[in-house]
């Protein structure tokens, strides 16, 4: 059974509507595509140390049975809160990276990680990212000359986002950091680590795990965007807008990375920036309801923005 054509769209329609679920699904730029393609837009794979995708799905199954609810924002955070319309230093706009597009290779967690650190370094530069363009750092780096080149994966395996983390940390030139997306654009393909030297671009000196909703919140209204992995279900891929929920018939097909950009507690959702191009979702992002998917587990943060150099 085909994951997303004619077919499998009117039965997800019809469903939501008899689930009465907060969302609505429809045609978009992933329609018709294979399931073996659909699945390479995904690409978590939990790390060494991080539990078993299995043991994440599992988790992911018993809060859509059970429709689990996060409790609202603690006190010290507003209700609700969005990076794509805030204000910094007197400029308010969208502060988010601007949406990328993996293609057709498990990339996501080098667009997920390069997302928040693009977010982050645009906030500290006080400067709105262009949202016509590509993201700001390159994830072409990230992935093919560290997941490939370092780690050992590729577009069919997927990757971690602790490592990739771990390489936009930067103690000094020439010391981690990732350049921006002029030195090495993104192609979906597993290829060599081409980018051109010297290059320039944005670092991190640490980074944070987050595994409580409050601090994540928290977190998000107070600092910026974090990276967030989720379980995807077989219907997502039909999203098009609304606070998803997975259906009562949907089955896991793989985790997923993406950039947590904001939350609101009277609608139930993290707002979400994805890779998969702005004719996927809501121009690219989407919003996911607290407690599925596994989406509120744990998330990540880039922290102590610094330039960096090769």
């Amino acid at each position: 059974m085909a994951l997303y054509d004619r077919e499998s769209l009117k039965r997800i329609t019809d469903q939501i509507a008899a689930e009465e679920l907060g969302w609505q699904a429809g045609r978009n730029s992933l329609f018709g595509l294979s399931d073996a393609e659909l699945a390479r837009r995904l690409g978590f794979m939990p790390g060494p140390e991080d539990e078993h995708l299995t043991v994440r799905i599992a988790r992911a199954e018993q809060q859509r049975k059970s429709r689990r609810r996060v409790a609202p924002a603690p006190a010290a955070a507003p209700s609700s809160f969005n990076w794509q319309n805030t204000t910094v230093g007197g400029v308010t706009g969208n502060w988010t990276d601007p949406i990328g597009d993996q293609g057709s290779c498990g990339s996501c967690v080098a667009f997920g990680v390069g997302g928040t650190l693009g977010s982050r370094a645009a906030v500290t530069m006080n400067q709105l990212p262009d949202q016509s363009g590509p993201p700001l750092l390159s994830p072409a780096y990230l992935f093919y000359c560290i997941a490939e080149a370092q780690d050992g994966m590729n577009c069919a395996t997927g990757w971690w986002p602790s490592s990739a983390l771990a390489a936009c940390v930067s103690t000094g030139p020439g010391q981690g950091g990732v350049p921006l997306w002029s030195y090495f654009p993104y192609t979906a393909c597993d290829q060599s680590c081409v980018v051109t030297i010297p290059w320039q671009g944005f670092g991190c000196t640490s980074s944070q795990t987050f595994t409580d909703t409050d601090d994540m919140k928290a977190y998000i209204s107070g600092t910026g965007p974090l990276v967030g992995t989720f379980i995807v279900y077989s219907d997502f891929f039909a999203y098009q807008s609304g606070v998803y929920s997975p259906l009562s018939t949907a089955y896991a097909v793989g985790g997923h990375c993406i950039n947590v950009v904001g939350y609101d507690d009277g609608t139930g959702a993290w707002i979400c920036n994805n890779s998969w191009g702005t004719g996927w979702g809501m121009s690219g992002s989407f919003e996911i309801a607290y407690g599925v998917c596994d989406i509120d587990d744990s998330m990540l943060s880039a922290d102590g923005i610094v330039q960096a150099l090769s």
